[in-house]
């Protein structure tokens, strides 16, 4: 699963956001549920999303730690 997100270097708008791209997976989910600190959002996948940094953190967070259990689980079925 090759997934895009957030470049060290990815622009920060005027406001702060940061553009986050969560690809659509076929686990048959369209949305992520994301929560830091008590503060709750869902995100649409599929689409550039902008993004607080401290919500961007955590979506990069999760997909890294998804693509490392899929890479675990490729490297040890048989």
């Amino acid at each position: 699963m090759a997934a895009k997100t957030i470049a060290p270097e990815a622009p920060v708008t005027a406001r702060g956001s940061i553009p986050v791209f969560v690809p659509k997976t076929d686990r048959g989910d369209d949305d992520l549920f994301v929560a830091v600190n008590g503060k709750r959002i869902l995100i649409q996948k599929g689409r550039t999303v902008y993004l607080s940094p401290a919500f961007a953190e955590a979506v990069q967070n999760s997909l890294e730690a998804q693509r490392k259990a899929d890479a675990f689980i490729e490297a040890n079925a048989q």
